[in-house]
Parts: structure tokens; sequence; C-alpha cells
């Protein structure tokens, strides 16, 4: 199932277009935080936002993201969290570091990640 979904993320990104209103940012950011967590089928996106959009010294499209997020742990609860990915888009890949995603403050006001988009993007725009 999950490969399924992928699957059809992934085409959605080759092709240009969008699954359900989402964007480019939002799904490579939705696959980079899917993927690891231990019930990836319950996430469930609650704010998406992008806080850098560039491209990387070989041309692909580059996102810095803040996503907000619903998802359920190893024991079944739901929790909420926040997470700042940083990633490219290559072919029908989602090109991310091994950390994949880095822990943000869920009710942090505009602009507290601003440094920190940054510099990951800084690092993006030498991919």
């Amino acid at each position: 199932m999950i490969r399924m979904i992928l699957a059809i993320v992934f085409a959605a990104l080759v092709s240009g277009c969008s699954v359900l209103g989402q964007d480019e940012a939002t799904l490579g950011a939705q696959t980079v935080i899917a993927g690891g967590l231990k019930s990836p089928g319950s996430y469930t996106p609650v704010l998406t936002e992008k806080l850098w959009e560039g491209k990387t010294s070989s041309g692909h499209n580059a996102y810095v993201v803040r996503t907000v997020f619903d998802a359920q742990n190893a024991f079944g609860a739901l929790l909420r969290d926040c997470r700042l990915t940083a990633f490219y888009i290559e072919g029908d890949r989602v090109m991310h570091s091994m950390l994949g995603s880095l822990k943000c403050e869920i009710n942090a006001p505009p602009g507290t990640y601003s440094e920190l988009a940054s510099q990951m993007s800084d690092a993006l725009k030498k991919a």
C-alpha cells in the first residue's frame, strides 16, 4: 500500500502536477517525514509552511519546509509533532540527508526558523 502511495506521489512529482492540491514542496516534505515514522499511514499534515524555495547547483528544485502533523507512535497513540525538512527533487526521487528532518516547535511564531532555514538552504544550493 505504501509503495503504491509513494508511486503516485513520485509520478505527480515527475509530471509536475499536484495530488489533491498539494504542491511539490508539500509532497516532498510528506515523503521525508512519513519515511521516518513508525506508522507512516497515519501521517496527517496540519500546517505546511514553505520557508525557502530555490535550486541546487545542478538545477534541481529544492525546498526547506516546516510541517506540523499528526501521526501515531509505535503504541498507536496519536501525537502532534513538527519537523523542518530540507530536500531537493531529482527526477522521481526526493533527496534528503540521512537525518531526514529536524524537530521544531509546534507553536513557533513566524520567522522563528529563518536563520536555520537559511543555513539549510545554503547546504541545498551546493548539492
